[in-house]
C-alpha cells in the first residue's frame, strides 16, 4: 500500500489560450510539506484551452495528461463518467486528491494572468509612441540587430490577489530558439520591476510592470554564430515569473515572447534589405534644425518631439526642431557616450511621463519652457537649469575659434564641476563635451528609427554661406560622428568594394541655394505656356546668419542640356553674414535693454554676454564677460528668452505698450519686472516686490525698441537689394541667353526664408524699398499658399523648413553655377575693401564682394608714412568697428617728389589678395596690364 498522504509537490500546466499564446503555471511546494490546495487563477465559464497539458508530482512520481475534458472535471469534480473513475483510481497520483483540491476562481471574470510587451526605448529617448508585440514579431516590425540596448516593458495582468503580498520575486527572459533552430538560452541581464509610481499603469494591485534592457548586440551575435540565413529571423523565448511566499510556496508564470529580428549586416556589395538610398537632408540650424527624406514619392520631416513632448495647443512645429540640450546627468550620459562604449548610447529624455529626477537629457521646446519666467520655479532651480542649458549650437566651433571658452553645469550632478564644450570627438573626455556629435547623435535615432523600417546611409547638411571650411567640416565631421553612431555597428563600419564608407554624411549645399528647391515648380514655374525664364532673388533670415542668393529659373536653353534636365536653376550668386541673424539680433535687442538700465545693472552687479560685434561699453568694469561665463550666459538668457525675443516675435509695433504685451510681468508700459537675474556672487536679484508674484524681480526700462529693430532690420536689407543689382547685372550675358533683353527690378520674385524673416519690419522694410518698383506683387514667403491647410506639419514647407525640403527636390533639375566665378574651382571675392571718408568718417566701398576684376579708384595713401589707408570686412553691412585695417608700407613705390602721384588704384587677385598701383587720379590703370608681384597686398 501506498503512504501517500494526498499532497502534491508540484503542479505544471501549459496550454494555448484563444489568441494562439503559449501559457504556463507551476506551483510548487518548497518546505517539503506538499500544496495543501492550488489555486487556478480561472474559471471554467470563460475559460477553455487547445493543446493543454497538466502534471502533478508527488512523493510517487508524476501523472501527465492532455485532455481539456479531463481537467475540467478533475477541478469541478463533475463528469465522473466510468472511465474517468477508473483513471483515478488506477493513478497513484491521483487517487490520493480530495474533492476541490483544485479551486478554480469563484468569479467568471477573473482570467488566467496574461502579459502585454512593448518596446518603449523611443518613447524614452523622444516621447514616441510605444512599439507593441504584433509589430515587434512581425517582419514589417521588429528590432535591429547590432543596435546597441532598447528597452521592453511587460506588464503582467490578471495576477492572484496573494501574489501581492508576502513574497519574494525572482524574473527572467531569456530566448532559446531562432526561427526553428534550438538555441542555448541566451539571457537578458537587466531585468527590473517597475514601482507603481513610475509604470504609468492604473492602480490596480493585479498588475505587476517589469522593465528589460534587450541586448541587441548579442542578438546579432547569436545570428551570425548560429549561422542564420534569414533577413529578419524570428527569437523565441520565456519570461518567466516566480513568486516565493514564506519561503514554502513557490508559484511561477511563463509566457512565450517572440521577436522579429532584423539582421543588419552589409554584404559585400554595401547591401541590406534595410538600406533605403534616398538622401537623408539636414538643415542643422542655429535656433532650429529640420531633417527631411523622400518616402514613396512624398518629402517628410523628422521630429524630436514625440506627443510626449508636444503641447498640442502651441503653435510650435514639432518638426522645426529647436537646436538645443539641457544636460541633467552627465555622468549617466558619459558612461553611455564615451567612445569606449560601443553600443549606441539610450539616454532618457525628459517628457510629460519623465521629469527631473530621472531625466538625463532634454532638447526641444521642453528646453525653450524651462527659460520661461511662466513656468519658472525657485531661483534656486531657476538658475541650476539655466546654467546646464546650451543653445545656438552650430555657432560653437566658431566661438571657440574666437577664443571663447564655452562651460556648462550639469543640472543634476555630484559636486556641480563644469564641463568644457568642445568641437571635436577626439578632445571628449569625462570633462569635455561635442554638443553637435551628440545632437546629431539624437536625430539620427529618430531619423533612423526602428519603427520606421529602414535606416539611410546618405546625409547632406547644408551650410551658411559665410562659415569658413574650416568650421564646416567640423560641424560636417561632429554631425557625422553622432549620426553614425546612432547606426547598428555593421552599417556604421561599413565599407563598399572601393574601400569607401557606406554611410556618408556631406556638405554640398549652401543654406541659401537650397532652400531654392522649395520654390521651383511650385512658386516659381516654367511650362511649355508660360516659357519665359524667372529672375528670383531670396532673403534670408536665419537664427544665426543672414544669407541671399540670386539667380534664374529657366527651361534647358537646348538639346544638350535637355538631355540632363527639363528645367534648370542658375544660382548667378550668394551672398551671406555671420553674426546677423535672428538670433544675434535678439541678443543685441537684449544688449540694448541692458545698456538702457545701465546704472542698476552696474549697482546690482549684474553681468552679461555683449554680443559679438558690439563694442564695449564704458564703465560697466568686471560686467562684461565673454560665452563660457555661467551667471553672464544665465542674465543673457533670461532677458532674450523672456523679453527681448518676444518683442522681436511681437507681430506689430511695440510703442509704449508692454502691459498689453506682457500681462503677467509688465509693471506699467515701458517698465517690466524679470524675475531670476543674477548677481555677480551667484544671488537672485529681486528689488521689487508688489506682493503679487506678477510684478516680483528686478525692473528694467523698455523704450526705443521699434526704432532698434526696424533699423537692424533695415541695414539686412539695404545690403539685399544692392547686391541684387550688382549681381544681376554681372550675370547679364546668361539673363539674355535665357530669353531677357536686359535686367529689371521688377521682373525679380523676391522670397522669404528663414524663422526669423517672420519678424514684421521685414516684409514692411522690403515693400517700403521696393515702393519705387512694381515688384511688392512678387515679394511672397516660400510656402504661401503652397500648403494643404488641412495636412500634418510634417509636410508643410515654409520659411525654416524650406532648406531641408529644397535640398531633396534639386536633385530634379539642372544646376548651373557661377558662384565661383568662371572657374568652378575659383572662390569668389569674399570681401568689402574701401576707405574711411574724412570728411563723413563713414565706410567707403571700393570693391564690392563677389566682384569681377577690374581696377577701382580708392583713396589717396598716406604720403607721411607712405603706407596704404584702406579698411576691409567679410561682412556684408560694413561697420566701422568690425573694419579690418590694411595698412601696408609702399614706400617703393611712391613719387616723394609729385605729391599730385597719391592716389590708390586697386583690384581683385583671388580670393585673398588685392593688387594696387599708385598715380594721379586720372590714371587708371588698364585691366590688361599683367600682374605684378610685387604690388600685392594680402587680405587675412
Amino acid at each position: 500500500m501506498s503512504n501517500y498522504d494526498g499532497l502534491m509537490q508540484k503542479f505544471f500546466l501549459e496550454f494555448i489560450d484563444s489568441a494562439g499564446e503559449r501559457k504556463q503555471l507551476e506551483v510548487e511546494d518548497l518546505s517539503g510539506k506538499g500544496l495543501d490546495h492550488i489555486y487556478l487563477p480561472l474559471n471554467f465559464n470563460s475559460f477553455s484551452a487547445d493543446d493543454i497539458t497538466f502534471r502533478f508530482h508527488a512523493r510517487e512520481g508524476f501523472a501527465e495528461y492532455k485532455e481539456f475534458e479531463f481537467f475540467k472535471n478533475l477541478v469541478l469534480g463533475t463528469g465522473a463518467t466510468p472511465a474517468f473513475e477508473r483513471i483515478r483510481r488506477e493513478d497513484p497520483v491521483l487517487r490520493g486528491l480530495s474533492d476541490g483540491y483544485l479551486l478554480q476562481a469563484d468569479d467568471d471574470s477573473i482570467k488566467f494572468p496574461d502579459i502585454t510587451c512593448i518596446d518603449i526605448t523611443e518613447q524614452e529617448m523622444f516621447g514616441y509612441p510605444a512599439i507593441n508585440s504584433a509589430i515587434l514579431r512581425s517582419e514589417a516590425g521588429g528590432i535591429w540587430a547590432n543596435h546597441g540596448l532598447r528597452k521592453f516593458k511587460i506588464s503582467v495582468k490578471n495576477l492572484p490577489e496573494e501574489i501581492s503580498n508576502n513574497f519574494k520575486m525572482k524574473v527572467n527572459l531569456f530566448w532559446n530558439q531562432i526561427d526553428t533552430r534550438k538555441i542555448d538560452p541566451i539571457f537578458e541581464n537587466e531585468v527590473r520591476e517597475i514601482s507603481a509610481d513610475d509604470s504609468n499603469e492604473n492602480d490596480d494591485d493585479n498588475i505587476q510592470t517589469f522593465s528589460i534592457l534587450i541586448d541587441t548586440t548579442r542578438l546579432g551575435k547569436a545570428i551570425a554564430e548560429n549561422k542564420i540565413e534569414s533577413k529578419h529571423p524570428l527569437f523565441f523565448g520565456r519570461f518567466e515569473v516566480h513568486y516565493i511566499f514564506n519561503g514554502n510556496r513557490k508559484i511561477a508564470y511563463t509566457f512565450p515572447i517572440e521577436l522579429c529580428v532584423h539582421d543588419t549586416r552589409i554584404d559585400n556589395k554595401g547591401r541590406n534589405h534595410l538600406l533605403d538610398k534616398n538622401i537623408v537632408s539636414i538643415d542643422f540650424g542655429t535656433s532650429s534644425t529640420c531633417a527631411a527624406v523622400q518616402a514613396k514619392g512624398k518629402n517628410h520631416l523628422f521630429t524630436l518631439s514625440g506627443i510626449e513632448k508636444t503641447d498640442e495647443t502651441s503653435d510650435n512645429n514639432p518638426y522645426e526642431n529647436p537646436t538645443n540640450l539641457m544636460i541633467y546627468r552627465w555622468t549617466n550620459i558619459y558612461e553611455q557616450w564615451r567612445r569606449e562604449n560601443e553600443n549606441c548610447p539610450f539616454i532618457l529624455t525628459k517628457s510629460k511621463t519623465r521629469d527631473d529626477r530621472t531625466a538625463e537629457y532634454d532638447s526641444g521646446y521642453t528646453v525653450e519652457a524651462e527659460l520661461n519666467l511662466n513656468d519658472a520655479e525657485d531661483d534656486k532651480i531657476m538658475n541650476s537649469k539655466m546654467r546646464a542649458i546650451l543653445t545656438q549650437l552650430k555657432q560653437i566651433p566658431q566661438n571657440l575659434k574666437d577664443g571663447s571658452e564655452i562651460r556648462f553645469i550639469p543640472f543634476k550632478g555630484r559636486d556641480n564641476s563644469p564641463i568644457t564644450v568642445v568641437d571635436a570627438v577626439e578632445e571628449e573626455t569625462e570633462v569635455k563635451f561635442n554638443p553637435i556629435a551628440f545632437y546629431g547623435y539624437i536625430l539620427s535615432r529618430a531619423i533612423n528609427n526602428p519603427a520606421n523600417g529602414n535606416f539611410y546611409k546618405t546625409y547632406q547638411i547644408t551650410y551658411p554661406v559665410k562659415f569658413d571650411k574650416d568650421t564646416q567640416e567640423k560641424i560636417r565631421k561632429s554631425l557625422e560622428y553622432g549620426i553614425k553612431r546612432a547606426l547598428p555597428k555593421p552599417l556604421a563600419e561599413a565599407v563598399n568594394k572601393n574601400g569607401e564608407p557606406v554611410v556618408s554624411v556631406q556638405m554640398v549645399y549652401p543654406e541659401s541655394v537650397a532652400c531654392v528647391g522649395s520654390i521651383v515648380g511650385r512658386q516659381l514655374q516654367v511650362s511649355e505656356s508660360s516659357p519665359e525664364a524667372k529672375l528670383f532673388a531670396v532673403y534670408d533670415l536665419g537664427g544665426g546668419t543672414v544669407d541671399f542668393s540670386y539667380g534664374m529659373f529657366r527651361n534647358a536653353l537646348d538639346d544638350d542640356e535637355a538631355e540632363e534636365a527639363e528645367q534648370f536653376i542658375e544660382v548667378f550668386g550668394i551672398e551671406g553674414e555671420n553674426d546677423a541673424g535672428g538670433e544675434f539680433l535678439i541678443h543685441e535687442l537684449a544688449y540694448k535693454i541692458y545698456l538702457d538700465n545701465r546704472e542698476a545693472m552696474e549697482e546690482k552687479r549684474i553681468k552679461f554676454v555683449k554680443p559679438p560685434k558690439a563694442l564695449n561699453p564704458a564703465g560697466f568694469v568686471g560686467l562684461i564677460s565673454r560665452r563660457g561665463d555661467y551667471i553672464a550666459d544665465a542674465n543673457v538668457n533670461i532677458i532674450k528668452e523672456n523679453l527681448a525675443r518676444p518683442l522681436f516675435k511681437h507681430y506689430e509695433e511695440i510703442g509704449n505698450s508692454l502691459t498689453d504685451i506682457f500681462p503677467d510681468h509688465a509693471v506699467d508700459q515701458t517698465h517690466f519686472a524679470l524675475p531670476f537675474l543674477i548677481d555677480e556672487r551667484g544671488n537672485t536679484v529681486d528689488d521689487y516686490t508688489t506682493g503679487s508674484q506678477k510684478n516680483n524681480g528686478f525692473v528694467v526700462t523698455v523704450e526705443g525698441i521699434d526704432e532698434f529693430i526696424e533699423s537692424k532690420i533695415s541695414e539686412t536689407i539695404f545690403a539685399f537689394k544692392s547686391r541684387m543689382k550688382a549681381m544681376f547685372e554681372k550675370n547679364i550675358d546668361s539673363i539674355r541667353t535665357a530669353g531677357i533683353d536686359n535686367f529689371n527690378v521688377d521682373d525679380v520674385y523676391i522670397f522669404l526664408a528663414g524663422n526669423a524673416s517672420k519678424q514684421h519690419y521685414v516684409r514692411e522694410k522690403l515693400d517700403e524699398s521696393f515702393e519705387e518698383n512694381n515688384i511688392r506683387g512678387h515679394i511672397m514667403r516660400i510656402g504661401e499658399d503652397v500648403n494643404d491647410e488641412n495636412q500634418s506639419k510634417e509636410y508643410a514647407i515654409n520659411e525654416k523648413t524650406a532648406v531641408a525640403f529644397g535640398q531633396i527636390d534639386l536633385a530634379s533639375y539642372g544646376y548651373v553655377s557661377h558662384i565661383g566665378g568662371s572657374d568652378d574651382n575659383e572662390q569668389p571675392f569674399p570681401y568689402n575693401v574701401g576707405y574711411i571718408d574724412s570728411g563723413t568718417r563713414k565706410f567707403v566701398t571700393v570693391i564690392e564682394k563677389s566682384s569681377t576684376r577690374e581696377w577701382k579708384k580708392a583713396n589717396r595713401i598716406d604720403m607721411a608714412m607712405q603706407t596704404t589707408n584702406l579698411r576691409y570686412t567679410a561682412d556684408l553691412i560694413p561697420r566701422e568697428n568690425a573694419l579690418i585695417p590694411l595698412s601696408e608700407d609702399v614706400s617703393d613705390f611712391v613719387d616723394t617728389s609729385n605729391k599730385r602721384k597719391s592716389t590708390l588704384f586697386i583690384r581683385i587677385v583671388d580670393a585673398n589678395h588685392i593688387e594696387f598701383r599708385i598715380g594721379g587720379m586720372k590714371d587708371m590703370p588698364s585691366n590688361d596690364e599683367p600682374i605684378d608681384e610685387d604690388m600685392i597686398l594680402k587680405l587675412q
